[in-house]
């Protein structure tokens, strides 16, 4: 039987990577639609019905693993609405009777990321992350894929399910 490993960044702007016997064998940017309430600030909502798709589309009982990206509280609306996603990705897999290990953001990075490349500094100096350190990674290890530095949830899914698959062989 295929061993399924997902790993999933639960932003609306994240990505769902799927691997097959440790090989890369899908990623996707996360199922989202339009939110329909012009009163609600969050213009964007993950789609529950299409993320259940995905993770049925590989077969349940195949899936060895879900790593997900656990969340932090970031704050205001945002906040909310990601801690909202982030929950009802946490429950699709319960549902579906999934196994998933929530990995921080440090947990993943630092086993996947150079992190002297992390890092930009702003003009007064202080560092933010640069998030296209993933997708740079990404398309040094998957040269087939070319992702745009927009595509930055893509490419934290699939280092997330790299980091995951790592974790299973140990």
């Amino acid at each position: 039987m295929v061993k399924v490993t997902i790993g999933i960044d639960p932003g609306v702007k994240g990505g769902i990577a799927i691997f097959r016997d440790g090989e890369l064998f899908n990623a996707i940017t996360m199922p989202s639609h339009k939110n329909p309430d012009k009163k609600f600030k969050v213009k964007n909502l993950i789609s529950y019905d299409e993320i259940v798709g995905v993770l049925m589309g590989h077969g349940v009982g195949s899936v060895k693993k879900v790593f997900i990206e656990k969340a932090f509280m970031p704050t205001g609306q945002a906040g909310a609405s990601y801690m909202q996603n982030y929950g009802m990705i946490l429950g699709i897999c319960i549902g579906l009777g999934l196994l998933f290990v929530e990995i921080s953001p440090k947990e993943w990075q630092a086993s996947q990321l150079d992190i002297k490349d992390c890092f930009k500094t702003r003009k007064d100096g202080t560092p933010i992350r640069d998030k296209a350190v993933s997708v740079r990674t990404v398309n040094k290890l998957y040269p087939e894929l070319t992702l745009k530095n927009n595509q930055d949830g893509i490419a934290d899914a699939i280092l997330i399910a790299r980091h995951g698959i790592n974790i299973l062989h140990e």
